[in-house]
């Protein structure tokens, strides 16, 4: 969605799904869920609400992705509709004071958006999971023109959300998932999963598993450690090989040997 430049979400769904289609949209998307008699209405206020009055908007009718050109290097579907729509802002309003059909409208309306446009069908969840490495690839892309060093794009994935600071190291066999912060100058992996966890500057990971934890700077975790959720480690620490600390916060420069469970 951030990739195809959108900043404010209208979304139409029905009430039993509202909580699982929230989820599927970033903390802090300006989004609204609608559903309903009144779903016309709201969405009227929503469109007279926008800064930009010349702005277009884009309505999706059916599964998509959105991608930047780089992201693959040629189309991956013929160049027809991909159930998005580029539509006047002005024309949707005119129309919503009227009875219409939404489809007839695009139809007649709305400027249909192809691949050729970074608009790609989706008809099915294998073919979803088609496209999972060249999501991915485009996510490490990015990382890597920010100074990240990747040592294996084919054997690493990161969560589009996820922070990696600059002059940091991704070895091969790591994966960081959910609002995961990486700080500059670290060396994750090989062989490391991080979730929701945030690790400061110089600090290395070796083969180890991180949930909900907060790793500070100068560290080395690992090989073969286990910091469960709510642990904090201060600064200058090392938590040796196979430990695990659950519950807990360790001060700077605490040195935890091996096999040992806090």
């Amino acid at each position: 969605m951030a990739t195809g430049g959108c900043e404010r979400f209208f979304l139409v769904t029905h009430e039993k799904f509202r909580a699982e289609a929230a989820a599927c949209f970033p903390e802090g998307t300006q989004l609204i869920l609608a559903a309903g008699l009144d779903m016309a209405d709201q969405l009227h206020v929503f469109l007279s609400t926008a800064e930009d009055e010349e702005k277009e908007i884009t309505v999706i009718t059916a599964p998509v992705l959105i991608l930047p050109k780089s992201a693959t290097p040629e189309f991956r579907n013929a160049p027809a509709p991909s159930g998005a729509y580029s539509v006047d802002r002005r024309a949707l309003m005119d129309a919503l004071d009227d009875r219409f059909h939404f489809q007839d409208f695009l139809g007649e309306n709305g400027k249909a958006l192809t691949d050729r446009d970074g608009y790609y069908n989706v008809f099915s969840p294998e073919e979803l999971a088609a496209w999972q490495p060249v999501l991915g690839r485009d996510t490490l892309a990015r990382l890597a023109r920010n100074g990240v060093e990747i040592w294996d794009y084919n054997n690493c994935y990161v969560d589009p959300d996820v922070f990696v600071g600059a002059g940091t190291v991704l070895m091969p066999g790591t994966i960081l998932r959910g609002h995961t912060v990486i700080g500059r100058g670290c060396v994750i992996g090989p062989n490391s999963y991080l979730e929701n966890t945030k690790v400061d500057d110089g600090t290395t990971v070796k083969t180890s598993h991180l949930y909900d934890a907060v790793v500070g700077r100068d560290c080395t975790v690992g090989p073969f450690a286990y910091v469960r959720p709510n642990s904090v480690i201060g600064n200058g620490c090392r938590v040796g090989d196979f430990v695990e600390v659950k519950n807990s916060t360790v001060g700077d420069g605490t040195k935890i040997s091996h096999l040992t469970y806090v």
